[in-house]
């Protein structure tokens, strides 16, 4: 039951049955965590000592609070002494780091439900500081400051982490090792799964449909009272820009929804509130064919000005990048 099953690389702590290894002040420690959203425990044991110590908090602040009650419990019967800290450079060395930054999920995650959403919250943007420190997400899923000892093998500056990394067979960097997390590793993620990419091109949807909400009233209102008799258009002119303020309006709501409905999409709770929820992408699919197929018929036919046929296309564009958005994160029908 105590004796290591599982080590990603020979440098790290790994895992027993049931258990993670870790070692804290000189200490190996077998550990095991319990979660939900509404309590964080832990039960840690020292074999050599024959001590345990266990913990459990009732609020989400609990899940940092453990590990600093560990590490206070540590330093005051186990203190680490001089010789075990050892020595790290005083300064950093950026040389061939760059291989390292990138964007890092958690391979224990959704990859099919809707939960896959959660991951924008657990992108973890690895990269080298001003220092010339790497900056890796410790046991506690927190960005520290990292030397790199050996190849590809760091140890924190200001703790007592250890992290690994490992390459694919290409030689390419591809996960990322933490001590703590034996069977957790990190992956390293294509552009696209950057936390510039994602939470820039989702702050542009929602800015460029600020926009058009504030923008297209005022323009209509502003053409009405310039035009002293009001001439009967197409229905292509006439329903564009209410298909781009149905889709801006709809795409804003279920964004504030999303966020507000959150832990609710979870797969073995889905409410009422959250099926009804992941019907709204559908019909913004919907309104966004609809656009695209009158923006064909718009520059076909040449309706209005050439500028108002590139801004229209511009929005189905941006209503297309908003459906691809919604469906890499499997909010697009009811993925539970």
């Amino acid at each position: 039951m105590q004796s290591q099953q599982f080590t990603p690389d020979p440098r790290l702590p790994g895992s027993t049955f049931g258990f993670k290894e870790m070692l804290l002040n000189g200490q190996r420690l077998l550990v095991h965590e319990g979660d939900t959203l509404l309590f964080h425990s832990m039960l840690a044991l020292l074999p050599e000592q024959n001590v345990g110590l266990f913990v459990s908090y009732n609020s989400g602040g609990g899940s940092l609070a453990r590990y600093k009650l560990l590490q206070a419990f540590l330093d005051r019967y186990y203190p680490q002494s001089a010789e075990e800290e050892g020595t790290l450079p005083s300064t950093g060395n950026s040389d061939g780091l760059d291989r390292y930054a990138g964007s890092y999920w958690l391979v224990r995650r959704s990859e099919t439900t809707v939960v896959k959403f959660v991951n924008l919250l657990r992108i973890f943007n690895v990269r080298v500081d001003q220092d010339g420190y790497l900056l890796l997400p410790d046991h506690t899923f927190q960005l520290k400051r990292f030397v790199e000892v050996e190849p590809m093998f760091f140890r924190q500056v200001d703790g007592q982490g250890t992290a690994v990394f490992r390459t694919d067979a290409g030689g390419n960097i591809k996960h990322l090792f933490v001590n703590g997390l034996p069977w957790i590793p990190f992956e390293k993620r294509p552009w696209y799964d950057s936390l510039s990419f994602q939470y820039g091109l989702l702050g542009f949807i929602v800015l460029f449909f600020l926009i058009n909400l504030i923008a297209l009233p005022i323009a209509g209102l502003v053409r009405r009272i310039r035009s002293k008799e009001r001439q009967p258009q197409p229905f292509v002119p006439r329903v564009i820009p209410w298909l781009v303020l149905a889709i801006s309006l709809l795409g804003i709501i279920f964004l504030i929804a999303l966020i507000l409905e959150g832990t609710s999409l979870l797969p073995y709770m889905p409410s009422p509130g959250s099926i009804a929820l992941l019907a709204a992408p559908l019909v913004i699919i919907a309104l966004a064919v609809g656009l695209v197929i009158n923006t064909v018929f718009a520059w076909s036919r040449r309706y209005g000005s050439a500028f108002d046929r590139s801004y229209v296309t511009f929005v189905a564009l941006v209503a297309l990048a908003f459906v691809w958005w919604m469906n890499h994160w499997n909010l697009v029908g009811f993925r539970f």
